[in-house]
């Protein structure tokens, strides 16, 4: 699962979306046979989809992410955020257009 996950991680849901964790690739490596939830981090760093594109893209590069899952208020997961298309974006606008 993970590990052909593009992102070398796994997002964890619960069955009303809500993004309850995340499980990286490496996770059950020392403990194959352990639960997700004992292996999962809780509460991984979200964003909402109002954010600026300009300025996750600049702190996803400061702080060297690969990608941020995006949320509604409720924490339901509507999607993840790749550097790669928030930088490609943020090109193919232009340096006229508004950053966000």
């Amino acid at each position: 699962m993970v590990a052909s996950s593009p992102y070398a991680f796994a997002l964890v849901v619960a069955d009303d979306g809500t993004l309850v964790g995340r499980l990286k690739g490496d996770a059950l490596a020392d403990s194959p046979d352990a639960h997700v939830e004992q292996a999962m981090e809780a509460g991984p760093t979200t964003v909402r989809p109002d954010r600026r594109l300009a300025e996750l893209v600049d702190a996803m590069r400061k702080k060297q992410i690969a990608a941020l899952p995006v949320t509604d208020p409720e924490g339901r997961l509507l999607g993840v955020l790749p550097l790669q298309v928030g930088e490609q974006t943020l090109e193919a606008a232009g340096p006229d257009q508004p950053r966000g």
